[in-house]
Parts: C-alpha cells; sequence; structure tokens
C-alpha cells in the first residue's frame, strides 16, 4: 500500500541535512547527538556527512525515521497514580528530559547570539533569560530529587509518618515559585516572536525556536502535574 512505503526510499540519504533539519527543526537533535554541523555545511548530503564522521548512514536513517514515527506524550491519569508512582513519572518523563534539553538549547542559543546577536540583540537577551531560568530549574530538580521526593516516598508508605517539623519542612521545599519560570517563558516568547524564526534565520535559529516552543510546553505540563495533582495528593495525606 502506498501510505506504507518506507521513509528510507524517500532518499533521506542523498538530502542535504540542512533541509532535513528546515523541515523538521526536531531532527537536529539528532544531528547533534552525533556533532554533525547541520548550519554552516548544511549543504551536504546525509550520507557525504556521515561518511566524513565514519558513520554508517543506514544508523541515521533509522534514528530519522524514528524521530517521524515519535507520538506524543503518553495520557496519563495522575489521579489513579500512587505518590511514589506519580514521583517516579515527574522525573522520567519531565526532570530527565529538562537535563538533556537544558545544555542542547543553551549551547545553541550562545551560538545563535554570537552570530547572530549584534544585528538582533533579543537573542542576547533570550540566552541571558534562558540562562538564568535553566539554573534555577535544574536546581529545583536536583532539590525534588533529593529533598522532596524522597520524603514523599516515606509518606506514601501508610506504615510511616512526617514528624510536624517535617512536614512543613516539605511543604516549604514544594513550594518553588513556577509562576516565575513562567514569566522568564512568557519573555522568550515574546521576544521571538512566538518561536516565529525570521526568514534569514538559519537552520541552528530554527532549531533553537522550535526547541524553546517544546521547553516551555513541557514546563508547562510539569509545572501542573505538580500544582494540581501531587502537591495537593500530599497534603491530603498530611492531614490525615
Amino acid at each position: 500500500m502506498e501510505n506504507n512505503i518506507s521513509f528510507r526510499n524517500a532518499g533521506f540519504e542523498n538530502r542535504p541535512i540542512g533541509d532535513l533539519v528546515a523541515e523538521r527543526p526536531g531532527r537536529s537533535r539528532i544531528f547533534q547527538k552525533h556533532r554533525i554541523d547541520f548550519c554552516c555545511q548544511g549543504k551536504r548530503t546525509l550520507r557525504e556527512a556521515c561518511e566524513s564522521k565514519g558513520l554508517q548512514v543506514d544508523d541515521l536513517v533509522v534514528l530519522l525515521e524514528g524521530e517521524m514515527e515519535a507520538e506524543t506524550l503518553e495520557e496519563v491519569s495522575p489521579a489513579t497514580m500512587r505518590l511514589s508512582d506519580l514521583c517516579h513519572y515527574i522525573v522520567n518523563t519531565y526532570h530527565d528530559r529538562f537535563r538533556e534539553e537544558t545544555p542542547r538549547l543553551l549551547a545553541m542559543a550562545k551560538r545563535v547570539a554570537t552570530v547572530h546577536g549584534e544585528r538582533e540583540p533579543r537573542l542576547v537577551e533570550i540566552l541571558d533569560t534562558f540562562d538564568d531560568l535553566s539554573f534555577e530549574l535544574l536546581k529545583q530538580l536536583a532539590k525534588e530529587e533529593l529533598e522532596i521526593f524522597p520524603q514523599i516516598h516515606r509518606l506514601a508508605d501508610p506504615l510511616l509518618t512526617l514528624e510536624p517539623a517535617h512536614a512543613d519542612e516539605l511543604l516549604s521545599a514544594m513550594r518553588w515559585n513556577f509562576d516565575v519560570a513562567g514569566e522568564a517563558m512568557a519573555r522568550i516568547k515574546t521576544l521571538s516572536d512566538d518561536y516565529q524564526a525570521p526568514e534569514h534565520a538559519c537552520n541552528t535559529y530554527r532549531a533553537l525556536f522550535s526547541g524553546l516552543e517544546e521547553f516551555e510546553e513541557d514546563l508547562r505540563r510539569h509545572a501542573n502535574l505538580e500544582n494540581a495533582e501531587l502537591f495537593p495528593a500530599v497534603l491530603e495525606r498530611l492531614r490525615r
């Protein structure tokens, strides 16, 4: 059937890698992971880029196929999860992704600001805003995993309880201001014209804006999951 034609038959091997990224900015992750320059050397075909790095082109094609077939995050029902399971889900779904995406986006933001920042000062402001946000966010992720979630795991055990002083510490630690993070991303969204790269933008520029848009959505989902599901469940457990 026509709909079952392999993506490999679409000719990935002979297409310029710059065009592949321009078509789907998410592909930039694959090329960055394999240290393939998709910007300044974006006119090279996938086969040429792989040969220059000693990589098997078929391996990259498989990854590109997987990127095309990737689905959105599986919908879950947090209300049905136990506290410990919800904590694990948050770490595996969002914390790991933030730790992977933050250095990638920062590297691109620095490159774009360096190349285009003199002509477009907003790119320097985007870099500075995201750099500050990333620093605070990564601190909070570590705090959740090392301090907050272990106490929630203990709280989830019906045979264990927290002393009042420890409960107060837990509640205080949980109150990270997601509004500040939201304001930072709102500022970036405004500066980037709703993540719309201009006509003259290079592939790195476009991939940066696409990645920042996805980052904002993940941050929103993460905040909502904790504020609307996890923390209310913790408060309910503490009242028992």
